[in-house]
């Protein structure tokens, strides 16, 4: 009898060791899901007031708190070639767009964008580019922030 319960103890501590073990390795779950993708800014402020007068002329733009800061996006994309088809359209404007990555977990909102990024690799005029950068952006308002 004392020979089985020093078994189970032994038991019992190897398990735990090796489970521990296997936690250490296993992979972070709050990243699964998330997927990369292309934002444009075009500008920033710490002030939300000025920040608007600043872009009020921009039309479609999405403005967020990120941090201490306030910044005006112009255009999200999962694709390269559609966020510097954006770019060409504002740098005429004598904006300077520049282009970060973030994660979106989203998965509706990722689905949505994948289709609005075939389309805007269709479109050539700045108004359908317009147009289609306008629901995508309100489509990560609505989605992604909840707003």
């Amino acid at each position: 009898m004392k020979k089985y319960l020093v078994f189970m103890f032994f038991t019992i501590v190897l398990g735990s060791v090796f489970g521990k073990f296997l936690y250490d390795k296993t992979i972070d779950v709050s990243a699964l899901g998330q997927e990369d993708v292309y934002f444009l800014e075009v500008m920033s402020s710490k002030n939300l007031d000025e920040l608007e007068n600043d872009s009020k002329d921009i039309e479609p733009k999405l403005i967020t708190k990120d941090g201490n800061r306030y910044v005006c996006y112009i255009g999200i994309s999962r694709n390269i070639d559609n966020i510097n088809k954006m770019k060409s359209q504002y740098s005429e404007n004598a904006y300077v767009p520049v282009e970060s990555m973030r994660k979106v977990s989203n998965a509706e909102f990722l689905n949505n964008l994948e289709q609005f990024d075939q389309l805007l690799l269709k479109t050539n005029t700045k108004d359908e580019i317009a147009a289609v950068n306008s629901v995508i952006l309100s489509s990560y308002e609505e989605m992604v922030l909840n707003k």
